[in-house]
């Protein structure tokens, strides 16, 4: 005979839900903490333009990054696995010129300039010599792109950071 753990039905709103005893403070408060009026009362109006303009503008950065890879492939042929670490470096490069200099508008050519530099030196030291072989390109991609997460993790650490917005 298998033996069982004691358990408890508790029932709202036409949910039953089933769990072990020493479960039963944690799930009541759950419940409570997600009460429909709860969340009625705090999302507003506010709230839903907010999360829309994340949202686009969260899918306008995706977009950039799949229009590059994209553009990449189709002109040049280069399999460019790194191609959105070029970006994270691109971000960290233009938060040091903020953080030195303060100007978000010498940031952003620097930042670009820098990245298209490195990108450069990649594509003639690196890949033209592979050729337009697919498989070595994927390779060679993928680890710069570990290269550079390590380069940017060593230089400007793990944490948070902030920006204050242009004035």
């Amino acid at each position: 005979m298998i033996k069982r753990w004691p358990t408890w039905t508790f029932k709202r709103r036409s949910i039953s839900i089933e769990f072990h005893r020493s479960l039963v403070g944690p799930v009541v408060l759950m419940m409570k903490r997600f009460d429909r009026r709860l969340i009625a009362k705090k999302m507003n109006t506010q709230f839903w333009v907010t999360q829309v303009f994340y949202g686009v503008s969260y899918g306008a950065l995706l977009f950039l990054v799949g229009s590059g890879l994209s553009l990449i492939f189709g002109v040049m042929r280069i399999v460019n696995l790194s191609h959105g670490s070029y970006f994270m470096l691109g971000g960290y490069i233009a938060l040091s010129v903020i953080n030195t200099t303060g100007s978000w508008a010498l940031s952003l050519p620097v930042a670009a300039l820098a990245v298209a530099v490195i990108g450069l030196v990649m594509e003639r030291v690196f890949l033209r010599p592979l050729g337009f072989e697919p498989l070595r390109q994927v390779l060679l991609t993928v680890g710069f792109a570990f290269l550079f997460q390590q380069a940017a993790l060593d230089i400007w650490g793990g944490n948070n950071m902030d920006i204050n917005p242009p004035a």
